[in-house]
């Protein structure tokens, strides 16, 4: 299968390894001047040019989420119609606008998915078994991606924006999670706050029309877990350093690491309140995040047996 990728971060290139390991074709698109900085696996075709990247059946977008209009704009007038489009990036921008919302409007024509799950970019790329779930209107669609991963278990939903969703939310949730191990408390308190945050996202997910048992997949509570307890996510290390209170380690640690979920959570704290959806313990974390409350207050809010 003839496939691309938009982007050559570490995620895009272990993406690649499982399209190369299915026998697909793999043209990946990179901003990179000099090829030799992406340091693909061999197989995969490098390009600069939009026109090449758009010409594919399947067309993997795995920039980070700042780049996601750019790069779907650039392939925009040569992509064929037929291709299918495969959200990888994620994140919500400041005026609430979801990668998806991108695609729709850029690309009205073209069918799209969304694939998110429980993975790192190491496992991925090591051809470990690993899972995601495909969020797709067609389930034709689903059964086109099927070909392009051998050793990924792949569970179809057809509840799209949950699905997104679930790939954002998860990082906003782990820097909650990083604080309370950055407090010192065991894992029994760490799966006391994973569960109410699963039922806080069930909660959110009704409200805006989705499933709220959309956080039964592999998006919802299997990533959620992997990013609240996991040492390897910046977003759980970002929280365990905010427990400490110093505001110039804070401030450093976000010069030198990309955490997805600290700009994630204030997109989703300005959208939830526009829309009139409680989201107590995200509110909580931001709240800490900004400042705002010491960071011992979100055992408060566990402890609250109305949250």
């Amino acid at each position: 299968m003839k496939t691309s990728i938009l982007g050559s971060g570490v995620y895009a290139k272990a993406i690649a390894a499982c399209l190369l390991n299915a026998n697909c074709t793999v043209t990946m698109w990179t901003e990179k001047k000099d090829f030799k900085e992406v340091l693909a696996r061999e197989g995969t075709y490098l390009t600069n040019s939009f026109e090449e990247a758009a010409d594919a059946e399947i067309i993997f977008v795995l920039t980070s989420s700042p780049f996601v209009a750019s790069v779907l704009e650039g392939i925009a007038p040569h992509v064929d119609e037929s291709s299918l489009i495969v959200v990888g990036s994620k994140g919500i921008l400041e005026d609430g606008t979801l990668m998806t919302d991108l695609v729709e409007k850029i690309l009205p024509k073209n069918h799209y998915a969304v694939i998110s799950g429980p993975t790192f970019a190491v496992d991925i790329a090591a051809l470990e078994p690993v899972g995601f779930t495909i969020g797709t209107k067609n389930f034709s669609d689903f059964e086109k991606i099927i070909p392009c991963f051998k050793t990924a278990h792949l569970e179809y939903s057809s509840d799209v924006l949950a699905i997104e969703m679930c790939g954002s939310l998860k990082n906003a949730y782990a820097i909650g999670s990083g604080l309370l191990n950055g407090l010192n408390y065991g894992h029994s308190t760490s799966c006391l706050y994973i569960t109410k945050a699963l039922h806080e996202m069930s909660s959110i997910f009704g409200c805006l029309d989705a499933s709220p048992h959309s956080t039964n997949t592999l998006a919802g509570v299997g990533d959620l877990v992997l990013t609240c307890t996991s040492q390897n996510s910046r977003n759980f290390t970002f929280g365990t350093v905010l427990a400490l209170g110093d505001e110039i380690q804070k401030k450093e640690y976000l010069q030198i690491n990309t955490v997805e979920g600290y700009e994630n959570l204030k997109a989703y704290v300005k959208l939830f309140a526009r829309k009139n959806v409680a989201a107590p313990l995200l509110s909580c974390v931001n709240d800490i995040v900004e400042g705002r409350s010491e960071p011992e207050k979100i055992i408060e809010l566990l402890l609250d047996k109305k949250v």
